[in-house]
């Protein structure tokens, strides 16, 4: 099956600046069906580009553009080799998943060592409680005795995982549904307070959010033909900070005040860095 988002980077490559209807008819041309592009896939697909492969799309009024630091065709290629690469590590994880869902099922520990992103790994011994899907990564829930308390941790940085034949007893008082109501994506602490966050949105993202939105509390209020008011109740973290940016100027935080001078402050950051290069002022 092909790779939407990486084909989306290399037609933009190809093609330089395109508008969102001729990235969808683009892609109707080429569908076995002649079926157009979803909208909602669209985003889908800056979302993982963005996240998952590192390529960066900037938008330039109702067109996008592959930003210059992923032009490279051997980058390009690259990510080719790695989608590849994917499929065997893939196969890995569902063997992981598996074993792991047997294990919170027969309320037996697991060790495996466990590798943080920038930081030394450890081994440790895990409650499973059960498996959490966000996004396109699976989590493991459990009591952590290494933590003393319960923790999110995410498959694929698990290696050398065993079942152990040592039993534990499952809270009945721990309910997933209930532990994670107010976090975005797989990652929550007790104590942690949800906030009233109000975000505005332009008519073509209000469309897609309708669809796909951002959390169970999402509420959209209609404003007029431009876009809504969505209001949400959750904890903020880096990962809903990477969504809300990855929506560009589709998308402005109102409030808390806190939150849309964070995004403001990142957003100056990044402006600085996309500023003229010398050789292009001569």
């Amino acid at each position: 099956m092909k790779n939407k988002a990486l084909w989306m980077a290399r037609l933009l490559k190809a093609h330089g600046p395109m508008s969102k209807k001729e990235i969808r008819e683009a892609w109707q041309e080429e569908d076995p069906d002649g079926k157009p592009m979803a909208n909602s896939t669209f985003y889908d697909n800056l979302w993982a580009l963005e996240s998952r492969y590192g390529i960066h799309i900037s938008r330039l009024g109702r067109r996008f553009r592959l930003e210059a630091a992923s032009q490279n065709e051997s980058d390009l290629y690259a990510q080719l080799f790695e989608q590849r690469q994917e499929n065997t590590d893939h196969l890995n994880l569902l063997a992981t998943q598996v074993e792991i869902e047997q294990a919170a099922i027969r309320h037996v520990k697991l060790q495996f060592d466990y590798q943080p992103p920038n930081k030394s790994g450890y081994r440790m011994t895990l409650w499973p409680y059960g498996l959490r899907q966000a996004g396109q990564w699976t989590y493991v829930t459990g009591w952590s005795e290494r933590h003393n308390e319960v923790r999110t941790f995410a498959l694929d940085r698990i290696r050398h995982l065993e079942t152990t034949a040592l039993k534990f007893t499952p809270p009945q008082e721990f309910n997933a549904a209930q532990y994670f109501r107010h976090s975005f994506g797989a990652f929550y602490r007790p104590g942690q307070t949800p906030e009233s966050i109000v975000l505005r949105a332009d008519a073509a993202l209000e469309g897609y959010l309708r669809q796909r939105p951002l959390h169970p509390s999402q509420r959209l209020v209609p404003v007029d033909e431009h876009g809504c008011r969505v209001e949400l109740c959750l904890v903020p973290s880096a990962d809903f900070t990477a969504r809300l940016l990855s929506y560009g100027p589709s998308l402005e935080v109102l409030t808390p005040l806190s939150l849309r001078h964070y995004l403001g402050h990142l957003l100056r950051l990044a402006a600085d860095q996309y500023k003229p290069l010398p050789e292009e002022k001569k």
